[in-house]
């Protein structure tokens, strides 16, 4: 969320023969170190079927960056990634093997989860400021609650007394813990038996 690069990061940047980055509207800070590159970048927002979702916050509509946890966006960078390795003088033959068998790979992943998840896909979860949109909205899962509707914005009293009552209500049994999240906050809202707490980390 706040990213910041040593000088030896920004020559890697710089020399790098293929940059593989979000794009202008998800990582604004890294324009001006690519604007002055001379060899190729691939945005993921820039390529085809790639639909960004938008958080509604305060008066505007915000992208929501977390692109990279729809596996489908992923694969829609494979026939780029071809061509750049083709460049570079990679074998072409292999390169479009690899591809095929990663696409393959994410499509079974993607199909076992919807398997494994669709008996709870209706139940809410929890989740602390919930980056996991685009993997909720791709394995057809019902939306999280979240405790913070933006991240360091702290949850009022009111917020939490709703949360607690909504996840009773709901029945929720499963909490994500993000590396950003208070545990402290998460394990007063999900407490076991009936509700498990798990670590992810988004990356």
């Amino acid at each position: 969320h706040q990213a910041s690069f040593t000088p030896q990061q920004l020559v890697l940047v710089q020399q790098a023969d293929l940059v593989i980055w979000l794009g202008a509207d998800a990582e604004p800070y890294l324009v001006p170190y690519l604007a002055h590159r001379k060899r190729p970048a691939l945005a993921l927002l820039q390529q085809p079927g790639v639909t960004p979702l938008r958080e509604t916050g305060g008066q505007a509509a915000d992208l929501d960056p977390h692109l990279w946890l729809n596996p489908e966006f992923l694969v829609s960078l494979l026939p780029n990634l071809v061509r750049a390795g083709t460049r570079l003088g990679l074998p072409q033959a292999a390169l479009a093997k690899q591809a095929s068998v990663v696409q393959q790979r994410f499509a079974n992943m993607v199909t076992v989860a919807r398997q494994q998840l669709q008996p709870v896909a209706r139940v809410p979860w929890l989740s602390y400021h919930n980056p996991w949109h685009y993997l909720q909205v791709l394995l057809g899962l019902a939306p999280a609650l979240t405790v913070e509707q933006q991240l360091g914005v702290e949850t009022g009293s009111r917020h939490f007394l709703q949360l607690a009552s909504a996840m009773s209500r709901e029945k929720v049994r499963c909490g994500l813990l993000e590396p950003e999240a208070r545990k402290a906050v998460m394990e007063k809202l999900c407490q076991g038996p009936t509700c498990h707490l798990l670590a992810l980390d988004p990356l």
